[in-house]
């Protein structure tokens, strides 16, 4: 992933869909399958994936990929709405397969009870 984004100005993910899916992808399955504290490290990139979902709703950058520019606007904006909630829930893994007694805890707190669901 660290290769992709170190590429990214001599190969703008905005400009190419294969490019973003691929990155989405990857971050995705590292978020899900990595080690617990990608997540949280990951979180530094968001600003980065929120210009590259902007990218392509622009009328340039969709009318020329329009049949993937849509789905990679979702998939970027996904990514950071999975980041936000890992960064405001800390306490659930990447997988989120949450150990019980962590569910215990979020299910007394009443505050994290009503945002969570």
């Amino acid at each position: 992933m660290l290769y992709l984004l170190e590429q990214r100005d001599s190969h703008p993910a905005r400009e190419d869909p294969v490019l973003t899916w691929k990155f989405c992808h990857l971050l995705h399955k590292l978020i899900r399958d990595g080690h617990k504290s990608v997540p949280s490290e990951s979180h530094r990139y968001f600003v980065f994936i929120s210009v590259v979902s902007q990218c392509w709703v622009t009328s340039g950058s969709i009318s020329r990929h329009l049949d993937t520019g849509a789905g990679n606007e979702q998939y970027c904006k996904m990514l950071c709405e999975r980041l936000e909630f890992h960064r405001k829930y800390p306490q659930i893994p990447g997988n989120l397969v949450v150990p019980e007694n962590v569910l215990r805890a979020i299910q007394n707190d009443l505050d994290g009870a009503f945002e969570a669901s």
